[in-house]
């Protein structure tokens, strides 16, 4: 399943030097019916004062950038979202390239250039990229992009394997999975349990594995969840529950 609108999650915090240059840079993609957020972490500097007239939405939230990305993510109304530093500039036309990609991938990234003339520079980003093809780990300055019903595919599968078909309801951290058996809660958003590691480092990719030792995966990811859910629902069944 491919994507065709975009919402690209900008973290801010004091960023007023910058931050009118990287939402203007956005401009084109909002012409063509992307949408651009700003999540603001507290700036003292008037940041979101001057992101406000450039971008779709202002939002703010707890200061960290994986905290400011999560809420982000959460407002985005797009079909998949973007992660991109104030620092970092999108290539032409990467709407296209993103949507293209999201065809056949759940998620992906670009390739990094660094705007400075010294050759050492040059060959960190070479080394950047080259680790992120070795093995599939890439960091914010790459902006990620990733489908947004990633997010919930797997909480829908795994009730819907428990006969409780969930539907979604509410926007942010607000939003809730309800039963739409019962109309009752079972998935509520709880910042006690937000992970402060930087997402960039959470996402893996199994390409190196294919190639290398010629692994290909026996089972989908909604027999993977079917069997986690099995695998838990059995165990609380054993204790009674």
């Amino acid at each position: 399943m491919g994507a065709e609108r975009l919402s690209v999650v900008v973290p801010a915090l004091n960023e007023a030097h910058g931050i009118a240059a990287a939402l203007q840079a956005l401009e084109p993609l909002r012409r063509r019916g992307h949408e651009v957020i700003v999540v603001d972490g507290g700036s003292a500097d008037g940041t979101p004062q001057l992101a406000r007239a450039l971008c779709d939405r202002v939002i703010t939230a707890p200061r960290g950038r994986a905290l400011q990305m999560n809420a982000g993510a959460r407002e985005a109304r797009g079909d998949a979202v973007v992660f991109l530093h104030a620092d970092t500039r999108l290539p032409a036309l990467a709407d296209e390239m993103i949507l293209c990609s999201l065809k056949t991938h759940v998620w992906g990234r670009f390739d990094v250039q660094i705007d400075a003339r010294h050759p050492l520079l040059k060959l960190v980003a070479c080394a950047m990229n080259l680790r992120s093809r070795l093995t599939g780990i890439a960091t914010g300055d790459q902006a990620i992009f990733v489908r947004r019903d990633a997010f919930r595919e797997f909480a829908e599968i795994a009730f819907r394997e428990l006969d409780m078909p969930i539907e979604w309801q509410g926007r942010g951290l607000k939003e809730k999975g309800v039963s739409r058996k019962t109309g009752k809660p079972v998935i509520e958003i709880d910042p006690e349990y937000y992970r402060p590691t930087e997402v960039d480092n959470l996402i893996g990719d199994s390409t190196r594995a294919k190639k290398k030792i010629g692994w290909a995966p026996k089972v989908k990811f909604e027999e993977l969840v079917k069997i986690m859910i099995k695998a838990d629902y059995d165990k609380v069944s054993k204790r009674g529950y």
